[in-house]
């Protein structure tokens, strides 16, 4: 909840509370007062108008969850030059996903697996996460280059196109064994591999 769009709330709350302990320093009898009925009337309001905004909140919740939703992040294992991708199912759905990184060396395109150009499938119960990875020499075998080369090459003018990557996460939902539609997809994540501190840097 924000505290800061809700201020009203609590200054309705703070004024209750002070009327109140005015009222039992003067040693007046509260429950006769002939404000009392206004100020319990204003307290039950209150405490329905909590109560119909944190439902709210949770139809919101329990609304998104009803949607299909997959995130995906990138770890890299410097001694092993293994990059771990992530790839998360976080509603209640089963979904299938297809995932292209669209990994490019200089800007030529490095297809190296058929888990990342979108062709085989990655299947995800409810909050299920799988770890896949694979080696940063993959890509780059496949246009004739080494790690060593592409460090050694590495210049302030190229350091974020020697190898690059563009996620796409495209998803469905299950039903048995069969994707329904409609067909989603995540906003594409940029990255590129900085040769000279040896890891993935997100590209804004």
């Amino acid at each position: 909840m924000n505290w800061k769009k809700h201020w009203a709330l609590w200054l309705i709350l703070a004024l209750i509370i002070a009327y109140t302990v005015v009222v039992g320093l003067k040693g007046g009898n509260f429950l006769k007062n002939d404000y009392a009925t206004l100020v319990v009337l204003a307290l039950t309001l209150l405490v329905l108008i909590f109560y119909a905004f944190f439902t709210f909140k949770l139809w919101e919740v329990q609304e998104r969850q009803s949607f299909p939703s997959v995130s995906c992040w990138l770890e890299y294992l410097p001694r092993a030059r293994d990059t771990r991708f992530k790839i998360v199912n976080t509603s209640r759905n089963n979904v299938v996903a297809h995932v292209n990184l669209n990994a490019k060396v200089y800007n030529q395109t490095a297809d190296f697996s058929d888990h990342y150009n979108g062709k085989r499938s990655w299947y995800l119960t409810p909050g299920e996460l799988v770890d896949g990875h694979f080696s940063i020499d993959d890509p780059l075998s496949k246009v004739g280059q080494t790690f060593q080369q592409m460090k050694a090459a590495r210049q302030s003018s190229n350091h974020n196109i020697q190898l690059t990557l563009e996620i796409e996460v495209k998803y469905s939902v299950l039903k048995g064994n069969k994707p329904v539609e409609p067909l989603y997809e995540n906003p594409i994540k940029k990255y590129y591999f900085n040769f000279d501190v040896e890891d993935w840097v997100y590209d804004v």
